[in-house]
Parts: structure tokens; sequence; C-alpha cells
């Protein structure tokens, strides 16, 4: 049996240099606290370890005209918004929209 959070295949996009990562299954089934949707994670496409963009984050990723990927998610359910991910060098930005 796969480890919690790895089951199916996750929705995926490109930013810059960074591949994004909205996961579709619980990271952690038991864990009742954040139910609101599961962490977009960014790992580079040229190795290294993976940064959480956003605690919790809708399951689509829709690449906007100028490269950059929207989705929907915040660091709780008050704070939900449409979030637009670029690359920015380092590590990938997210700002709302």
């Amino acid at each position: 049996m796969p480890p919690p959070g790895t089951e199916g295949t996750p929705p995926v996009g490109i930013a810059g240099r960074w591949l994004v990562v909205a996961h579709s299954v619980p990271s952690a089934p038991g864990n009742w606290v954040d139910k609101s949707g599961e962490p977009l994670m960014a790992l580079p496409l040229t190795g290294g370890d993976p940064i959480t963009l956003l605690r919790h984050a809708d399951t689509s990723l829709v690449t906007a005209p100028d490269g950059s990927l929207l989705t929907v998610g915040g660091t709780d359910v008050g704070r939900w918004a449409v979030r637009r991910v670029t690359d920015t060098g380092p590590a990938p930005r997210r700002c709302r929209s």
C-alpha cells in the first residue's frame, strides 16, 4: 500500500523552472483539522527539495497567458482566493490575484 498522499495522478503544471503539483488525495487522512484542500507543492526541474507554496489548495491548475499558473487556495478556509504562481528565481512566488 502506498503512503498517504501518493495515490493517483496529481494535477501538475510548469511555472518557469518549477514543476507545480496539486495533490488530489489527503496527505494525512486522519488529520481532520486540515480538510480544506491539499498542499500545493513546487519542485525545481533541475532537482532538489520540494517546497510548499500553499498549505491548502484546490486540485485545479490553469496556465495563464503569461505562462504563470492559476489556482485557488490559501492558508486556511477563511483566506482562499485565486492565486498566481510565477517563477521569480530561487523559489516560485505566489500572490493574490
